[in-house]
């Protein structure tokens, strides 16, 4: 499972936060997390003990995985943005649960774009705009 906390102020306990979702990682080894808030991301990976206390929470010996973001990419982001981050090693350390660590070989493989948020139009505007009013490119166009 993959928790993704904004603004997490306790990383050791996992209580302190602004906004928190939790994904599963699917059979393809992605994951989605939709709708957080804006700030500064904490992604932690956790291996839930099977048989132990598999309950989809993070309890007190469960491995977990902390994504290393020593370049500050994933810091004061917009609820706006989207993050993708490819190629992600994890790596769980059971006799030390609390000391997993989850790495990307690159800083090219964290991709932050900020996208900017819906704003509706002036009230004295038409409803409909072409392109040649908003010469910024779209998703689709790349």
């Amino acid at each position: 499972m993959v928790f993704v906390f904004v603004n997490l102020r306790d990383p050791g306990t996992f209580q302190d936060f602004d906004d928190a979702e939790v994904a599963t990682v699917t059979a393809d080894r992605t994951f989605t997390v939709p709708h957080l808030a804006a700030g500064d991301l904490t992604v932690v990976f956790l291996l839930d003990q099977a048989g132990v206390n598999q309950d989809g929470t993070i309890d007190p010996g469960d491995p977990v995985a902390i994504f290393q973001d020593p370049a500050g990419r994933l810091r004061n982001l917009s609820a706006a943005a989207e993050v993708t981050l490819e190629d992600v090693d994890v790596t769980f350390n059971l006799s030390a649960p609390d000391t997993g660590i989850a790495i990307v070989q690159s800083e090219a493989n964290i991709i932050v774009v900020q996208q900017s948020p819906a704003v509706p139009p002036p009230a004295d505007s038409s409803p409909v705009s072409s392109a040649k009013d908003n010469p910024q490119s779209s998703p689709a166009d790349n």
